[in-house]
């Protein structure tokens, strides 16, 4: 799929920065490459921090834009795509109504907490 080959380059940077920490543990210190590969091997870890973080919040909106079509014909709901707008957590949970507990489907975003429930295709509630 897509999403495994847009992976790729970000798990060669993981990569290089294992490349780059074993150069360093096998340079003297005292050697002029050894402050460089140190700067390298920091400024490298850190770019795969940031596409790992790029990554994950691609994969959530994703998965808010899964879920917004399943209630995209429901007029109360509010877009749940837009650009300030994150999912943090969403998962099936209880809700306790007067008589019982109801399973819900809950989506936390950064900015509102949205639960339904989630109907199978075909009809069937």
């Amino acid at each position: 799929p897509l999403s495994v080959l847009l992976s790729a380059p970000i798990e060669r940077v993981k990569n290089y920065v294992d490349v780059i920490d074993r150069l360093r543990k096998s340079t003297e210190p005292r050697s002029a490459d050894f402050s460089a590969l140190k700067t390298l091997s920091t400024d490298a870890a850190r770019l795969a921090t940031m596409c790992d973080g790029a990554l994950l919040a691609r994969e959530r909106r994703e998965r808010m834009q899964h879920f917004q079509r399943f209630w995209q014909k429901d007029p109360i709901l509010p877009n749940f795509v837009s650009p300030h707008r994150e999912l943090l957590l969403d998962g099936a949970l209880a809700k306790q109504c007067r008589k019982m507990a109801k399973p819900y489907y809950f989506f936390l975003l950064n900015d509102m907490l949205v639960y339904g429930v989630l109907r199978r295709r075909g009809g069937g509630g």
